[in-house]
């Protein structure tokens, strides 16, 4: 599985080494080339492009998973409830502050796919999912900026989402970003906590994402999600 790289092209990716350095980078590469920055777009801007491949074709086979996250690839319609459950905040639920929501994204077939590796001893996940988006990544990250702390209430629950932004990972691409959560819900003995931390890119409008997704203070295997998510990249980069 490869490894990602920029600036050095002999040096392998490695997002955990870079997570405490703080600074703009500049990633070249065929076909998906820009400058990572944390300007916004221009008003008036238009969408990102669209990249002319499949997302299924473009997504990693279970195969490509470490032999201990055993991979399945969802099907279309378990690809919704995944990508609520990759974000804390259900469908419908009510979100406060307000404008803390997810975007809604269409239910094309072609609009997202995600495979998802299961550790049977932890059950800690890695989820790889790709998705179309009208909008560059910067803008996502303006609204983590925005909604740090985030109520989410649903007929049957009431849970918070805490958010922290981190370092980037360098890998080739338009923009990335690496973010950590946690969705607490429940109380005392019933109470949950939820652990993901996720890798972010995009490039054009194909945004690609790596989730760790742990319960009740697990280590996130940074190695693991490192590998996955730079191959992920890869694909999208050089479709």
């Amino acid at each position: 599985m490869g490894m990602g790289t920029a600036g050095n092209p002999g040096a392998k990716s490695s997002v955990l080494s870079r997570l405490g350095v703080f600074a703009a980078l500049a990633i070249f590469t065929a076909g998906c080339a820009a400058e990572v920055s944390g300007t916004a777009v221009p008003e008036g801007a238009g969408p990102p492009a669209r990249l002319d491949a499949s997302l299924a074709d473009l997504l990693p086979g279970p195969e490509e998973f470490p032999a201990r996250y055993p991979a399945v690839v969802l099907s279309p319609k378990a690809v919704e409830q995944a990508a609520a459950d990759l974000t804390g905040i259900p469908p419908g639920a009510k979100v406060q502050p307000a404008g803390c929501e997810p975007a809604q994204q269409n239910r094309d077939n072609d609009e997202a796919a995600i495979v998802v590796g299961t550790d049977a001893k932890s059950r800690a996940t890695i989820t790889v999912a790709l998705s179309r988006t009208d909008q560059p990544l910067d803008q996502y990250e303006a609204q983590l900026r925005r909604c740090p702390d985030v109520e989410v209430t649903t007929a049957q629950t009431k849970s918070t989402v805490h958010t922290e932004l981190l370092p980037p990972p360098v890998v080739n691409a338009d923009d990335a970003l690496a973010v950590r959560q946690t969705v607490r819900s429940g109380t005392g003995a019933v109470s949950l906590a939820q652990s993901m931390l996720t890798f972010i890119a995009q490039c054009d409008d194909v945004r690609v994402s790596a989730t760790y997704m742990s319960f009740n203070g697990i280590q996130p295997d940074t190695t693991a999600l490192d590998a996955i998510f730079t191959d992920a990249v890869a694909r999208v980069a050089h479709a």
